[in-house]
């Protein structure tokens, strides 16, 4: 059986459903090498492994488990802002440039339209930061947006949740209210309690939204180069 070229690692089963469906609504499908527990895609011969690491620290020991130079033609991750925008790049820049990866050249800040880093004898590497690569937040920040900006439920939710009184309220607001306001929504949806990788399958949360296409433009990016790394 071939080996899968192309590696992607996430920081948790959410995420990965929620990349399978953005990449499955822009021409994706399952792959053949999807077998013994691996989660594979691919489309147009391009064959992708989306690892779950466990959470962002987790995110370098899964990386160095698997990392295998030899055998795989491009790597990515894709993680949280959070509220850690001055860090979260330079935690990740300096995992990279550790000797067992050996990542040089790596700029000072992460670009807006994602990362993809060629370097000669190693894996073509990709990095995106959800939202946007520059605002602080998270998947489901990134999920709000896939929405028009005055749909009239997201609007409802964003008053209500704004507007919880403390003494009712038991999420961090200053950490957890982004999540909370996206499932909140998907509260009020034809399906309530529907995660967020099935609300792009049905089309809930849409795909076809400029975060969503610069999203895949990234991914198209690092996996065109990472093809052109292995001819």
């Amino acid at each position: 059986m071939a080996s899968i070229p192309n590696h992607l690692f996430v920081e948790g089963v959410d995420d990965r459903a929620f990349v399978d469906s953005i990449l499955r609504q822009h021409g994706f499908s399952k792959s053949r090498l999807a077998i013994e527990g691996k989660f594979a895609v691919e489309s147009r011969g391009r064959c992708l492994q989306i690892h779950v690491c466990g959470g962002f620290d987790k995110i370098a020991p899964k990386l160095k488990e698997e990392y295998r130079p030899d055998e795989m033609d491009a790597i990515a991750i894709v993680a949280d802002m959070d509220a850690h925008s001055e860090h979260r790049w330079q935690s990740i820049a300096g995992t990279l440039a550790r000797a067992e990866f050996d990542y040089q050249g790596l700029p000072g800040a992460l670009p807006s339209e994602g990362l993809v880093h060629r370097q000669p004898g190693s894996p073509t590497l990709g990095v995106w930061l959800m939202p946007d690569n520059v605002s602080e937040g998270m998947t489901e920040t990134f999920a709000g947006r896939l929405l028009p900006a005055d749909e009239p439920a997201w609007i409802h939710a964003t008053d209500v949740v704004r507007t919880l009184p403390d003494s009712v309220r038991k999420f961090r607001a200053d950490r957890d209210h982004e999540k909370a306001l996206l499932h909140t929504w998907l509260a009020w949806q034809e399906e309530p309690g529907c995660r967020t990788g099935a609300a792009v399958t049905k089309r809930f949360l849409l795909a076809d939204t400029e975060p969503a296409f610069r999203f895949m433009g990234w991914i198209n990016r690092w996996l065109d180069l990472g093809a052109d790394k292995s001819q």
